[in-house]
């Protein structure tokens, strides 16, 4: 299941996250985020082709995490734009995801 419209992020506004949001890093991965004014948050996930070759498995993590986020989007408290920029080959689980989740949302 693919998120919403009103929970993606356009790239300008990528852009704005990058440059003004707080940073909660991992060894797999970083998220980026901002409070935002709207009635729900929003969700990029980046995931470069140098990390990862295989478009295949890219579009596999992008599912689980969207997936995890979706899941999660009840139990926030404020509204974010969320942008989650990944390092290395993340962990297969989407449990090791939503645990930094947790950790950066306090949920």
């Amino acid at each position: 299941m693919t998120l919403p419209k009103k929970n993606r992020i356009t790239s300008k506004e990528i852009k704005d996250i990058f440059k003004n949001g707080r940073r909660l890093e991992n060894t797999f991965l970083s998220l980026i985020f901002i409070k935002n004014k709207r009635k729900t948050s929003r969700l990029t996930v980046v995931i470069p082709s140098k990390i990862i070759k295989s478009s295949v498995n890219r579009n596999k993590i992008r599912r689980r995490s969207k997936e995890t986020f979706r899941k999660t989007l009840p139990l926030f408290e404020s509204h974010y734009d969320v942008v989650v920029l990944f390092h290395k080959n993340p962990p297969a689980s989407q449990e090791d995801f939503y645990d930094i989740l947790k950790k950066a949302f306090k949920l």
